[in-house]
């Protein structure tokens, strides 16, 4: 699992629309599959590339 980080709501409408399935964590950190923190890059260049500063994928 990896963190992502974000404070831009538009981003993760975004994202859930693509098919990315972000959850929350015990720590309350959004939290999304190896397989999907793979496909948020290509996603946020195709339908978001405005916000390619907004996020961090750890």
């Amino acid at each position: 699992m990896k963190t992502i980080y974000t404070d831009n709501s538009k981003l993760l409408e975004i994202l859930v629309a693509n098919g990315i399935n972000i959850t929350c964590n015990d720590k309350m950190e959004m939290v999304v599959s190896d397989a999907d923190a793979i496909k948020i890059d290509a996603i946020v260049a195709k339908y978001a590339p405005m916000a390619f500063s907004d996020y961090m994928v750890v």
